[in-house]
């Protein structure tokens, strides 16, 4: 691809910056800087271009003098750039292009590009400003009567800086469902990652925006299938009259069990997936604010980082195939998806069937929290506790944003100091870490750095858990689920950020069994023991573990928690009752042949199939 002279020194600045900021590593981490290839930005804008003809009636797109340009997180200004190269055939006066950016160096290389700007009958304007944290920036461009067209790369990072109250109000659309219901799940903190927030802003710059605009941002991708940002989605449809997101993939934290995963390239080198959207909305008519109901259109670009930039550098939107990822069950879907068997969506969820549950323990320290040894882990901790240097408490020794060594070590002490040899679950306790492996960790914040203090309760009052995840992003077959005894590693079925492990405790943290009152009263129908906690633990073991379950329901069983049955008949029950009790046996027994397993696993496929056949 032939570079603009403005590309190229963009281009430039860039590698320079990343050079110096290899050795400003935790600076480079904590902006979450990464640049953006020409390629990249040329297709966005050139995306821009298009539907500021198509759907806002500009013939001449970005060199229109109607339109005016933002970019919220400028940096070395490869937008700009890119829109340089683009106006540079059909360069009209008037047309204007704000760059912001919080970090003045970088501000002052996007100026640079200016001479090639003006060349281009292009008007600058450089605001250095924290673009979330200051409201009079969203103000001013709500005076603006042009059509506004939002671009860029936001930080990749998880949040920057707390969020301000103006900011917080706004993400507020964001946690509730498309009915206006706020969202039920506990853990929101997804929300409020950067790129969330920059897409958050964006939207809301638009929506002021008396003329309408468009959005078209590079971002982290799992927004569009995250579970809890549904209610971002929704809000996003609500608000556009159209919506185009370019799955670009490349995730890291997903499973490579085949070969065209491998192949799968991320264009920054960053873990997560990247995503490209482009939202577009027409300005207020007669139905002033009123909702948008915009269609999503989807696509998929695969390939090697090489590959996917060499196509963005001359593709168009229209260059794409795009398929409509709605279903009537879920309007705001941004991904495709098999449709959803009718059979299983009749079923509960088994949240719904055991209402308290939990990620497992998170410790970020394992080489300190963890051992196999629970005496060589008491001996870390005193030693930790009385300010030790040694090699093995590195991690604990080093203070970070969100920890302080020297509270952890005053908690430590004090944990010892009422459970000196780790008898007392104070100190030191079990932790179930992957299966067949149990070891010992340390419960005490903040050295760990989410023990789930509820978890540990309701393990405590519980003869077992059912191990689960939510969500399963991963191409491998579906096989999350287990049984645990001890408390578990939130890694514990997948070392995947994107598939946390989860426990459902045969007991509440108040000691009560871990049942909903309908499921009570459907076991009590069928003459349920009093142990029917441990029971239905032992029963929906036996339906995970059916491979024509598994089979059947994969696409299901990947996008929430697993959907279980009711026990059709007291026979039935009673069968998958001990089929669940071999199989307990055998995901608990580190000595168990995989003979004993495949038995079982036969046992409850016969089972299952039973059972559907009641239904």
């Amino acid at each position: 691809m032939q570079l603009h002279p403005a590309e190229q020194l963009a281009l430039d600045a860039a590698k320079e910056r990343d050079r110096q900021l290899r050795t400003q590593r935790d600076r480079a981490r904590r902006h979450g800087i990464v640049h953006t290839p020409p390629q990249l930005a040329r297709f966005v804008l050139r995306g821009v271009d298009q539907l500021l003809r198509e759907r806002h009636g500009l013939a001449a797109g970005v060199s229109d003098s109607a339109v005016h340009l933002v970019d919220p997180a400028c940096g070395p200004g490869a937008f700009l750039a890119a829109t340089v190269q683009l106006r540079a055939a059909n360069a009209r006066p008037g047309a204007a292009f704000t760059g912001i950016d919080l970090d003045a160096e970088a501000l002052a290389l996007a100026a640079a590009l200016a001479p090639h700007a003006h060349a281009g009958a292009l008007a600058l304007q450089w605001q250095c400003a924290d673009t979330l944290r200051q409201p009079e920036l969203l103000t001013a461009l709500s005076q603006d009567r042009r059509v506004l067209a939002v671009v860029g790369n936001p930080p990749w990072t998880v949040s920057r800086t707390q969020a301000s109250a103006a900011m917080q109000a706004q993400l507020d659309a964001f946690r509730h469902n498309a009915d206006g219901t706020r969202l039920p799940e506990k853990k929101l903190g997804v929300l409020s990652d950067a790129y969330v927030r920059f897409v958050r802003w964006s939207a809301q710059a638009v929506l002021l925006a008396p003329a309408g605009g468009v959005v078209a941002l590079v971002t982290n991708a799992s927004f569009l299938d995250g579970i809890v940002h549904r209610g971002m989605r929704a809000a996003l449809c609500r608000w556009f009259d159209a919506l185009w997101v370019l799955d670009l993939g490349g995730n890291a934290l997903l499973s490579r069990a085949s070969a065209s995963l491998r192949a799968d390239e991320n264009v920054f080198g960053v873990r997560p997936g990247v995503a490209i959207s482009f939202l577009s909305r027409r300005a207020a008519g007669a139905d002033g604010d009123a909702d948008r109901h915009g269609q999503v259109h989807h696509t998929r670009l695969q390939g090697s980082k090489v590959e996917k930039l060499a196509t963005l550098a001359d593709a168009t939107l229209a260059d794409f195939r795009w398929s409509d990822p709605a279903a009537p069950d879920e309007p705001t879907r941004f991904v495709p998806c098999r449709a959803r068997d009718a059979v299983y969506a009749r079923w509960p969820s088994l949240a719904a069937c055991m209402p308290f549950h939990r990620e497992g323990v998170q410790t970020n320290r394992d080489a300190v929290v963890v051992d196999t040894d629970k005496l060589r882990l008491l001996a870390r901790l005193r030693a930790f506790a009385q300010g030790a240097s040694l090699p093995e408490l590195r991690s604990a020794n080093a203070a970070l944003a969100h920890y302080d060594p020297a509270s952890a070590r005053v908690a430590v002490a004090q944990a010892l100091a009422q459970d000196p040899d780790g008898t007392r679950n104070v100190s030191v306790r079990a932790l179930a870490y992957r299966p067949h492996d149990l070891r010992w960790f340390c419960p005490v914040p903040p050295l760990c750095h989410r023990p789930r203090a509820q978890l540990l309760t309701a393990v405590d009052a519980s003869m077992l858990s059912l191990v689960t995840v939510r969500k399963d992003r991963g191409s491998a077959p579906y096989e999350h689920f287990a049984v645990a005894v001890h408390a578990i590693d939130s890694s514990y079925l997948s070392t995947r950020s994107s598939c946390r492990s989860r426990a459902f405790p045969t007991h509440a943290p108040d000691g009560q069994p871990n049942l909903s009152h309908e499921l009570r009263e459907r076991l009590a129908e069928l003459s349920a023991p009093a142990e029917a906690a441990r029971d239905f633990v032992l029963y929906a073991l036996c339906v995970l573990s059916a491979p024509s379950y598994r089979t059947r329901f994969d696409a299901e069983l990947r996008q929430d928690y697993p959907r279980i049955p009711w026990p059709p008949s007291a026979t039935l029950w009673r069968a998958m009752l001990a089929t669940g009790a071999q199989l307990a046996a055998v995901l608990t027994q580190p000595t168990a042949r995989a003979s004993q397993r495949t038995v079982a696993l036969g046992r409850a496929d016969a089972c299952f199939q039973q059972l559907l056949a009641a239904l």
